[in-house]
Parts: structure tokens; C-alpha cells; sequence
């Protein structure tokens, strides 16, 4: 079982903002080809991959996106804090 403290990931504001990036978080068993070609498609719209999970078997970020060269929406993050990640969801 996970312990989650809802109160922490809960939003502080009840107004809901889709202005922010589409977010993806975590690094093992995640299809960053499909969401690399879905950031081409949206060039308008950033995308933040947050790949630095301490459980992960692999240690490059994006390294299953075969080496495409990644669009300039898109941006691979790592060792954000517990609070900077609820701030980016």
C-alpha cells in the first residue's frame, strides 16, 4: 500500500488553468516516441517530462525517445522537489 498525502497534492486554488504544459512524469515504461510526435503536432503547447524517479532501472532521461532530436516544446526536467512538482501539476 501507498501512504498519499492528499492534502499536499490537493490544488489551492479552485479555479481550473489549461494554460499550463501538457506534464509527464516518471521514466520507466513510458512511450516518449508517441509523446514526442504528439509535441510536433501541438508546437504551441510545452511539454514538460519529468524523468528522475529513484526507482528506475535506466539513468538517462528520454533515452527511449531513439535519439530523435526533441522539439523545442518539449523539455526534460529532473530533481525537482516534492513541492516543485505540485507546482508544476
Amino acid at each position: 500500500s501507498y501512504e498519499i498525502d492528499v492534502r499536499f497534492w490537493t490544488p489551492t486554488s479552485e479555479r481550473l488553468d489549461l494554460s499550463g504544459p501538457v506534464v509527464s512524469v516518471g521514466r520507466e515504461r513510458r512511450d516518449y516516441v508517441t509523446l514526442v510526435q504528439a509535441a510536433r503536432k501541438l508546437p504551441k503547447v510545452p511539454f514538460v517530462v519529468v524523468a528522475s524517479s529513484p526507482w528506475a532501472r535506466t539513468n538517462a532521461a528520454g533515452e527511449n525517445t531513439r535519439g530523435e532530436d526533441l522539439p523545442a516544446n518539449v523539455t526534460f526536467v529532473r530533481g525537482l522537489s516534492w513541492g516543485e512538482l505540485r507546482e508544476l501539476y
